[in-house]
């Protein structure tokens, strides 16, 4: 495994934890009826590659699961992610 690869799991590891983070930080807030986070966070966090586990993390919590733009943007992205990966993991790697 070359340093690259490394980096890049490390990136997705610190976003996918921010991402669970967020998810289980705004689902206590909306519990206690405190400031949420601003759901333009939530998308950004998805779209630099924390969608998969913001999307386990919304099913785990039940949070977000009401609003159709997360249940169905959120697995949008996660599926362009996952075609953008696998072609550049087959154009990088072959």
């Amino acid at each position: 495994m070359d340093i690259f690869n490394i980096y890049l799991y490390i990136y997705w590891l610190a976003v996918s934890c921010i991402s669970f983070l967020l998810i289980a930080v705004d689902k206590r807030q909306a519990v206690k009826g405190k400031r949420r986070i601003r759901e333009a966070v939530l998308f950004f966090f998805a779209l630099i590659g924390g969608s998969a586990v913001m999307y386990l993390s919304m099913c785990l919590f039940n949070h977000k699961t009401q609003k159709n733009k997360f249940v169905f943007l959120i697995p949008v992205i996660f599926a362009v992610q996952f075609v953008i990966a696998y072609k550049l993991g087959v154009w990088i790697f072959p």
